[in-house]
Order: structure tokens, then C-alpha cells, then sequence
């Protein structure tokens, strides 16, 4: 083998690890933005975003969007009346 064929089958196996390293890189970083929305969904820390993602769903065209929807602040506040304002028998 000369020198010629060998300078190309190293820069082939390299160009073949580069790739195989960036497909990996990107798998896990598609596999951890998978993770952590699991994560917010089930720890309900997405629950404003779902609520702006239904809410604009819902609202008719000729209604002006950013005067229907609560701030983050009310969104989260409202959520907690709900939440503590029943009375809860537990004890």
C-alpha cells in the first residue's frame, strides 16, 4: 500500500468517526430533551405552557389572544386558590 492510499483510508476512518461522533452527540441531546420534558410533565412544571398552548386553541380569532390569557404570576397564583381553597378531610 502506498502512502497515498494510506493518507486516504486514514481521512476516510476519520470522517467516518466524526460523523459517528456527531450522530451520537446528537441522539443524546434529542434523548435528554425527551428526558426533561417527561421530567416537567410529570412533575407539572409545564402546566402554564399547556395552558397557553389549549388556550390559543380555543380562542375565537376575532377576540384579541394577549387580552384573554393570564400572566404566568396570575396563572400560578390562581392554580394555588384552586388548589388550597377546598377544604381537604384528610385528618
Amino acid at each position: 500500500m502506498n502512502t497515498d492510499e494510506h493518507r486516504y483510508l486514514k481521512d476516510s476512518a476519520k470522517r467516518e468517526l466524526v460523523s459517528f461522533l456527531r450522530n451520537l452527540c446528537l441522539s443524546v441531546c434529542i434523548c435528554g430533551s425527551k428526558c426533561f420534558s417527561c421530567l416537567r410533565a410529570v412533575l407539572d412544571d409545564d402546566a402554564y405552557d399547556r395552558y397557553l398552548t389549549r388556550r390559543s386553541s380555543v380562542i375565537p380569532s376575532e377576540v384579541e389572544g394577549s387580552a384573554c390569557l393570564l400572566s404566568p404570576a396570575e396563572f400560578y397564583r390562581l392554580r394555588l386558590e384552586r388548589k388550597y381553597s377546598r377544604p381537604n378531610r384528610c385528618c
